[in-house]
């Protein structure tokens, strides 16, 4: 938790690469303690845990110090702290929605494999390779998002609503791109993914299909996650909340059930794209009315 709200520290006054320096420390220490905690003193599980504390707090401790001696406008000193109500107001009301978001994700996705489950062991199997497959390559458009987010609080801060739209406008094109080379080597190269994952034949067929289907609309993904950066980074955090509640649970998983008995397994490849079809308008039509302007702390 410390390590990550200094990184959010560093990346809000635009310092995105040194927390990608540190993360990439703490791996490598929490490796190397793996190895000594497990291999050399026979710890077992307890040993990978003090590992992964001590490589987190090796980090939360160095970024601090970084922080301080490297952005002079901002001390970061335990001892120092001070409660502020009306910060952790501002931050619950901007965070929590966000919070809220992420576990009507994972309820959803709970959902949509009691129906998965339904079709037995094969599409089982065939769905949990693809969806990695499928998580990878929607990973870029996810890290466009957090940074564009970023780059949209500097800007509401700074009060400069044209360098949040041409921000906006180029994070499109660049992750929009992107994401279309990905549909492309995935279509072309999705039945040699999948042989990666298993053997299996009719394994193989099913998830080539669900990434066929998913992949050719990445960019929808991609335009819908963009505009999300756009709202998150201004403050209005509580639209994207609603926008995935409705677009899982009202698109989504009614249209997996909807389907299912008319296509097979194919009705639930088909429902993702759908309820990413509708995030998108809702996503687009709430960021051409303007109202995001006036939900940070900052208003433009």
């Amino acid at each position: 938790c410390g390590f990550n709200t200094v990184s959010s520290t560093l990346r809000g006054v635009g310092d995105s690469k040194t927390p990608l320096y540190f993360l990439i420390i703490s791996t490598i220490t929490n490796i190397i303690l793996d190895l000594v905690f497990i291999v050399g003193f026979d710890m077992g599980i307890k040993g990978a845990a003090w590992a992964t504390v001590i490589s987190q707090g090796v980090s939360f401790f160095a970024a601090v110090m970084y922080l301080n001696k490297y952005h002079k406008f901002i001390k970061y000193k335990l001892v120092k702290l001070k409660f502020d109500k009306k910060i952790l107001g501002q931050s619950i009301r901007i965070g929590l929605p966000s919070a809220f978001q992420q576990s009507f994700v994972a309820f959803g996705m709970m959902a949509l494999m009691g129906i998965i489950n339904s079709f037995g062991t094969n599409v089982i199997a065939a769905y949990t390779a693809a969806s990695r497959i499928d998580s990878l390559a929607l990973m870029p458009s996810m890290n466009f998002s957090q940074a564009l987010a970023a780059f949209v609080g500097q800007n509401v801060g700074a009060k400069n609503i044209e360098r949040i739209k041409s921000g906006y406008k180029n994070t499109i094109f660049m992750s929009g791109a992107l994401c279309i080379l990905l549909t492309i080597i995935i279509i072309v190269f999705g039945e040699s993914m999948m042989k990666i994952f298993t053997k299996d034949p009719d394994v193989v067929a099913i998830g080539e299909e669900y990434l066929i289907i998913v992949s050719s609309f990445y960019l929808i993904f991609c335009l819908m996650f963009t505009t999300h950066g756009v709202l998150r980074g201004a403050g209005a955090t509580l639209i994207p909340m609603f926008i995935t509640l409705i677009s899982l649970w009202v698109i989504r998983i009614p249209i997996a059930y909807l389907l299912t008995p008319i296509l097979g397994e194919t009705g639930i490849w088909w429902a993702v794209p759908c309820g990413w079809t509708m995030g998108l308008m809702a996503s687009w039509l709430y960021y051409k009315s303007g109202k995001w302007k006036n939900k940070g702390v900052v208003k433009l």
